[in-house]
């Protein structure tokens, strides 16, 4: 017999079948578990769709802005074409309004300021005549119910370049002694930007008329510091006037955020009844909800709608709170860390979805509405200031000496609450800026947030 093929003893067959036997039994119940587990995972989603629903509507009229009926022979968008018609900007005179709008002008820019101050009178006149309008709203707003995903915003054409125009003419009528002129012309853009803002806006529109009353007002500090030892009392005190009424953006801010919200909500609503396309929301977005109906386990639309609403309410509060508060980067609670595949049988997985890629946060929008109050007040009293030199041929040593002479109250610091830091010798304001820490109230300190105003 061969060594190597000894049969299996009968004990040791029966050894064989008794170790198989055992891993039947446990492997069995385990293939059982597994199968029974993936049934319920599968069929949990519809389970719980059957037995549980969305909730009822949302109540988000608080978010919700207001009809407007503006005259179209009154709304300054209606001159938007005539502006895109006028406006001369070369490359050349571009680069000269950027170095005027950064204060770095070259003394070889005076010949090039008088061509294009030159070429553009149409387009100071257009300007003139949008500034002379009650209103200054995208038609489209005008009634908010009537927005849908595919309405595109009504473009401000050429209106960057035409304003820097404005602020160039300020400067060139500055330098031939036409001070009222020169005010008139470098605040035209604040004020248009005021009426941007006023009374239904976009947020792109809320973010343009921002820059543009950051760059009339700088323009504005500069012309005070060049020319201010020129001009009257009479002029100073218009100048101020002009300012008082360009208020905050309190307003403007609260509808460019409803308007935001709007929006979305009125693209969520577009995808729930199906009316959207898939240029709107991605592809494999739009083909889950249709797979999935409008109120399945997976979608709740009111949820969806209850999550934005509460969203854009804390970013309307932390937006237009207290600039003497920290800004608040305002950011979605529910953020989506859940594996992929668990996002199945998780409900409303979709909505959060949304709402995760959606919900962007806004959280400049505060210090960008404190900044431009803290500049509106900064150049109130420096005009303040120059009035009070010009008369006793010193500055004072105290803001405090300005009242009630020269102003009836003294603004604010808004990132303290307080008075502006004041340097009489150094000839300067200075604001605590948004990290709310004062500094040492000079250039240079890279350490510091301070907003430095030169008078």
């Amino acid at each position: 017999m061969d060594p190597d093929h000894i049969p299996e003893s009968e004990s040791a067959r029966s050894s064989h079948h008794t170790r198989r036997g055992h891993v039947s039994h446990i492997l069995i119940p385990i293939l059982t578990a597994i199968v029974i587990v993936v049934a319920l995972l599968y069929f949990a989603p519809v389970i719980m769709g059957m037995i549980t629903s969305d909730i009822g509507p949302v109540d988000d009229r608080d978010l919700i802005p207001g009809t407007v009926e503006v005259p179209q022979e009154q709304n300054a968008y209606g001159l938007i074409p005539a502006l895109d018609r006028a406006v001369v900007l070369t490359p050349v005179y571009r680069d000269v309004l950027e170095r005027m709008v950064k204060g770095e002008e070259r003394a070889d820019d005076a010949a090039t300021l008088n061509a294009l101050i030159s070429e553009n009178t149409q387009t100071l006149l257009v300007l003139r005549a949008m500034d002379e309008r009650t209103a200054f709203i995208d038609p489209i707003l005008e009634d908010p119910s009537t927005l849908t995903p595919e309405v595109i915003p009504t473009s401000l054409g050429k209106l960057h370049g035409a304003y820097r125009i404005a602020l160039a003419s300020g400067e060139w009528r500055a330098r031939r002694g036409d001070f009222v002129g020169a005010v008139d012309d470098t605040l035209l853009p604040a004020r248009l930007a005021h009426k941007l803002t006023e009374p239904n806006c976009s947020l792109i529109n809320y973010l343009v008329a921002s820059v543009m009353r950051r760059e009339s007002l700088e323009a504005l500090q500069r012309l005070l510091g060049q020319y201010g030892a020129n001009m009257t009392a009479q002029e100073l005190q218009q100048l101020r006037s002009a300012l008082a009424q360009l208020g905050d953006d309190t307003r403007g801010l609260r509808t460019a955020l409803q308007i935001e919200y709007l929006s979305l909500r009125v693209a969520l609503h577009s995808l729930t009844s199906g009316t959207t396309d898939d240029s709107i929301f991605p592809a494999e977005l739009v083909q889950d909800v249709r797979e999935l109906g409008t109120d399945s386990y997976q979608f709740r639309p009111n949820e969806t709608t209850l999550l934005f609403r509460d969203l854009w309410r804390r970013k309307s509060t932390d937006a237009l709170g207290s600039c003497a508060t920290p800004a608040v980067a305002t950011a979605p609670r529910e953020q989506i860390t859940t594996p992929a595949w668990m996002l199945y049988i998780t409900e409303n997985a979709v909505g959060k979805v949304l709402y995760s890629v959606a919900a962007t946060s806004v959280g400049d929008l505060h210090t960008r509405r404190c900044t431009y109050t803290a500049l509106l007040n900064a150049v109130t009293i420096q005009a303040a200031l120059v009035e009070y030199h010009n008369k006793v041929d010193s500055y004072p040593t105290s803001l405090q000496d300005l009242v009630p002479g020269y102003l009836s109250t003294l603004p604010d610091d808004p990132y303290s609450g307080q008075a502006f830091r004041y340097k009489a010798d150094e000839r300067i304001l200075c604001s605590v800026g948004d990290d709310l820490v004062a500094g040492n109230c000079s250039y240079g300190d890279e350490k510091s947030n301070d907003l430095i105003f030169k008078l």
